[in-house]
Formats: structure tokens, C-alpha cells, sequence
């Protein structure tokens, strides 16, 4: 079974940082197909750099970078 997670970015450092725990404790409990999205839409704070490191730390998190629409 695969579920795909789609979250939404925009200038929201602080709710990602807190984010962070949660998506490990997520992560574990779904089936190792599954993905978490995020979508940076040209955030201005370091979102991007924050989804960046959560990717890094898990290969089933992908950021996918867009400018602001």
C-alpha cells in the first residue's frame, strides 16, 4: 500500500521545526512505500532549508521547489 502526504509550504519555519518530531513518529507508522511531499512555494524564511534537512534525514521525504504562485 502507498500513501502519499502532501504538505503545503510558505513561509512557516516555526510550525515545520515543530512539525519535525511528529513526521518521525508519522513516518514509522506507515508502510515503507509511502512519501511525504513537501511543496515550497517560494517561501522567503528558511522553510526550504528546514524541509531540506527533514529530507535528508529520511529518503522517503522529498522537497519539490516552485517560485510563489
Amino acid at each position: 500500500m502507498e500513501l502519499s502526504v502532501v504538505c503545503a509550504v510558505y513561509n512557516e519555519s516555526a510550525v515545520i521545526q515543530m512539525f519535525h518530531e511528529t513526521l518521525k513518529g508519522v513516518l514509522d507508522s506507515l508502510p515503507y512505500e509511502s512519501e511525504v511531499l513537501f511543496v515550497n512555494d517560494g517561501s522567503t524564511d528558511e522553510s526550504r532549508q528546514i524541509c531540506e534537512l527533514i529530507a535528508a534525514c529520511d529518503e522517503r521525504v522529498r522537497l519539490i521547489d516552485q517560485a510563489n504562485q
